[in-house]
């Protein structure tokens, strides 16, 4: 058989040795030679004195990267000269936000940036948007400081029911050393001369002082700069030479936490990269203990000052994968764990306009889900008539749990 082009229909039959043929069959075969989509979003966000941490959205069809840096600005000439980057992060679900910190960089340094995108056939998209960031200088007041010694632990940032600026901000120590916090900023507040944070302590920033607030405890400091955003939530921890610590990502609503029922958003007890949403959960716990660090009366969520007593409520990295196959969708949802009921709703256009199917399974806390054979079109007791033209698959699933997670897939055919 001839070199495939694009899409090539095939025809084929067998025979028998007594020259019987059977019916003939009829395949399309393709060849797949588009790239996916240039990366156009690529963004340094935070940097260390040795690290720039990237942010971008993972474009249709993207199986792996090519990430690499260099000294001198980046361009489709030069990028294949350029340092790539060792162990890029595997692509997550198309439409995602994908970030991965570049690590092994010298201090003072300003590093270019640029991505390609590739799919299964090893087909390469266009350069990326090119980015440069400069790192962090060598010279520190505490030369034993690391980035990630003390994180964001805990933000009320829906404020509680006392009023909608009763918002606060815990820090959490995990080291074994009192660390000196003077001089350092988080959430619009510059922590004052002579303040620090005990080893394996936290340290308790609210808008207002025990009397005038909902919650039962003394804060550590009291200053009205304190500034939670209800949407695009981002807060960085700096030190006055590096950022120490960063909590979610800046992009629609936080990553976790309840502002109708006032339930913080707590890092889990392991604290992993406080950008990625997966290390938050929303404040569960309803025991005594809790309610004690709020004013008599109060239902809010929280443990100010003190630690998380909630556990994540749900698994991390739930991931989709959605596939086709003759006339036929489907797709397999996993790490489900924690999650009892599973929503799902496909959108695609076809010759005969959009069309789609829904539908939801109680999935009592399964590990993973599988559905399959989603017809696209409709079927009688003899035939079936099938849309045409389809050339894009949109997928949302809502997983339902103690705290509900809504997840996306796209698939190009």
């Amino acid at each position: 058989m001839s070199e495939v082009s694009t899409s090539t229909w095939v025809y084929y039959y067998s025979r028998d040795l007594a020259g019987n043929n059977e019916i003939v069959n009829v395949r399309r075969l393709t060849n797949d030679i588009l790239p996916p989509a240039a990366i156009d979003d690529l963004k340094a966000l935070s940097v260390s004195k040795q690290s720039v941490n990237l942010t971008w959205t993972v474009p249709a069809e993207t199986t792996v990267y090519d990430l690499r840096y260099s000294l001198n600005p980046i361009n489709e000439a030069n990028f294949a000269s350029a340092m790539p980057v060792p162990n890029p992060p595997a692509p997550r679900v198309a439409g995602d936000s994908q970030d991965f910190e570049v690590t092994g960089l010298d201090s003072a340094m300003t590093y270019y940036f640029a991505v390609k995108s590739g799919d299964a056939a090893l087909n390469w998209s266009d350069l990326s948007n090119v980015v440069s960031d400069t790192t962090l200088d060598e010279i520190s007041e505490d030369p034993d400081l690391n980035p990630g010694d003390v994180v964001i632990n805990e933000l009320m940032w829906m404020g509680t029911s006392w009023r909608a600026a009763d918002e606060y901000l815990e820090l959490r120590n995990m080291t074994d050393r009192s660390i000196d916090l003077s001089g350092w900023s988080v959430g619009g507040v510059t922590i004052p001369s002579g303040k620090s944070i005990p080893a394996h302590g936290y340290f308790l920033i609210t808008n207002f002082d025990k009397d005038g607030s909902g919650i039962n405890v003394d804060p550590d400091l009291v200053d009205s700069d304190l500034e939670l955003d209800d949407v695009d939530l981002q807060v960085e921890l700096y030190n006055g030479i590096e950022i120490i610590d960063t909590a979610d990502n800046g992009e629609g609503l936080p990553a976790a936490g309840e502002q109708e029922t006032y339930r913080s958003m707590e890092r889990d007890a392991t604290p992993g990269n406080g950008y990625d949403a997966n290390v938050w959960h929303t404040c569960l716990d309803d025991s005594a203990l809790m309610h004690s660090y709020w004013d008599s009366g109060r239902n809010d969520c929280g443990t100010p000052g003190r630690e998380n007593l909630s556990q994540a409520p749900v698994a991390v990295g739930s991931m989709l994968k959605l596939f086709y196959y003759d006339h036929r969708t489907g797709f397999l949802a996993v790490n489900l764990q924690g999650f009892n009921q599973l929503k799902y709703t496909l959108i695609y256009d076809s010759n005969t306009g959009q069309q789609a199917i829904s539908g939801q399974v109680e999935i009592g806390g399964q590990e993973q889900w599988e559905i399959t054979d989603l017809l696209l079109g409709s079927c009688s007791t003899d035939s079936c008539v099938y849309h045409e033209g389809v050339t894009q698959i949109n997928l949302t699933v809502e997983l339902i749990g103690p705290v509900n997670r809504t997840l996306t897939a796209l698939l190009t055919i």
